[in-house]
C-alpha cells in the first residue's frame, strides 16, 4: 500500500504567489488605453520614486505616453521608459517638481509641447 501526503510549503508558496501576482501589481500602477492592438500609458496611480514604464500591458506593447499623463506627480524623481514607446504626448510630464532624470530611448520620435514645463529639477 502507497500513502501519499501533502506537505505545506509556505515558504516555497509564498514567493510562487508573489511572482504570480508581480505583473498585475506593475499594471495597476498605471492607467492605460488600448488603441489598434496597442498601449498608450494614460495615467499614473502609484506613490511615485523611481517609474518603470513596462514594455507589454496584457501582451500588448506600449507604444505612448498619453497627454497629461503624469503630470503635477511632484514624487516622481525618476523615469525609465521602454524601447517600445515612440510617441510622448503634450504635457505628459508637465510638473513633475521632484523629476531629476529621465531615460529616453532612440525609439521615441515624437515629443509633445510642454512635456517637461515645469519640471526644473530635471538634470539628465
Amino acid at each position: 500500500m502507497t500513502t501519499t501526503h501533502t506537505l505545506f510549503r509556505p515558504h516555497v508558496l509564498i514567493p510562487l504567489l508573489l511572482l504570480a501576482l508581480l505583473p498585475g501589481l506593475a499594471q495597476a500602477q498605471f492607467n492605460y488605453a488600448t488603441n489598434n492592438g496597442t498601449i498608450t500609458i494614460t495615467g499614473y496611480t502609484d506613490a511615485g520614486g523611481a517609474v518603470v514604464i513596462p514594455t507589454k500591458v496584457n501582451g500588448l506593447p506600449v507604444t505612448r505616453i498619453g497627454q497629461y499623463a503624469f503630470s503635477q506627480k511632484s514624487t516622481i524623481i525618476s523615469v525609465w521608459i521602454p524601447t517600445s514607446v515612440t510617441s510622448v504626448g503634450e504635457y505628459a510630464f508637465y510638473g513633475c517638481t521632484g523629476l531629476t532624470s529621465i531615460a529616453i530611448p532612440n525609439s521615441v520620435t515624437n515629443i509633445g509641447n510642454y512635456t517637461f514645463n515645469r519640471c526644473a529639477g530635471l538634470t539628465s
